[in-house]
């Protein structure tokens, strides 16, 4: 597994770390009593752009607009973020997420039938 990239804290000394099952989100805690909440989902954002947009899906739309909201971005960044947003929007703009639909059993009815 190769490094993506290094976390700097404020006081340097981090006595903690975690990463959320999902890879989205790590803590870090320091020796100062402090904890940090990071966001990894913009570490995929690169990859975003380079890939067909026909393979993205309805997570990263999510990512993309959480990325948007930092101000210290520079005005071509925040533009193409912006452009990437409304693409993807525009992609997904009839999809339905559905849930895992329901199994029958054997011997149980999909239908039921009132009598008359």
């Amino acid at each position: 597994m190769k490094p993506f990239g290094a976390v700097a804290t404020p006081d340097g000394h981090l006595t903690s770390l975690r990463v959320s099952q999902n890879g989205a989100f790590m803590a870090t805690g320091s020796n100062e009593a402090s904890l940090m909440l990071w966001d990894l989902r913009v570490l995929d954002i690169p990859d975003l752009f380079a890939q067909p947009l026909a393979t993205a899906t309805h997570e990263q739309i999510s990512t993309v607009l959480a990325l948007g909201e930092y101000n210290s971005l520079p005005d071509p960044v925040r533009n193409g973020l912006k452009f990437l947003r409304l693409l993807l929007q525009y992609r997904f703009r009839y999809d339905i997420q559905i849930d895992e639909a329901p199994r029958i059993q054997y011997g149980e009815f999909d239908i039921i039938l009132d009598e008359v």
